[in-house]
């Protein structure tokens, strides 16, 4: 069942549920990120990104920003599969770490393909095990889009407590996997 449709870069045709959600910037309707499509340091690309929420960590669906295209997904939340079709315009999607932006993997289709794609997001090493634990940078990295987006002056960062339902799992000690601050100690 097609749970997610968009049309151009910005419009979405068909929504079910939140689990499939485009993610867009405050002033734009596009993202810059590093490009990842050639490889070069210091390039950067204009892409659509359509966040996908899953138990083990949340991923990001990234491709070149157009006007042309058009995308159907067919996901629910905590699936190991991920269907893309009716991949109009689209020949590169990369999938992303939400919280960091880092690159996991890359899909290249080939071109001309209006074959459906499946992708087993469970063979992904990031994706393996049962818990995925933040680590401080991906922890700070919320707090501290948050504030820029809002303009706030400082960051406020909240991990829960013993009696709210558990959304995010955190060991600030634990080895990051994106870039940026990778050490942090509360002792």
């Amino acid at each position: 069942m097609i749970t997610f449709q968009l049309k151009g870069e910005k419009h979405v045709t068909k929504q079910v549920g939140d689990h499939v959600q485009l993610h867009r910037p405050l002033q734009s309707d596009r993202h810059s990120v590093p490009n990842w499509l050639s490889g070069r340091q210091g390039h950067y690309t204009k892409v659509t990104r359509i966040h996908c929420e899953r138990f083990p960590g949340d991923f990001d669906i990234m491709f070149e920003a157009s006007p042309d295209i058009e995308l159907s997904i067919d996901y629910q939340k905590g699936d190991t599969d991920i269907g893309i079709y009716y991949h109009k315009g689209i020949r590169r999607i990369g999938l992303f770490e939400h919280d960091t932006c880092t690159l996991i993997t890359e899909i290249n289709i080939p071109n001309g393909s209006k074959a459906p794609i499946t992708f087993n997001l469970s063979s992904l090493a990031y994706f393996g095990g049962s818990i995925y634990y933040q680590g401080f940078y991906e922890f700070w990295k919320k707090a501290s889009d948050y504030a820029q987006d809002f303009g706030l002056s400082g960051l406020q960062m909240d991990a829960g407590d013993l009696t709210s339902p558990v959304t995010d799992h955190h060991d600030c000690n634990v080895q990051n996997v994106g870039e940026g601050i990778d050490y942090f100690d509360f002792n």
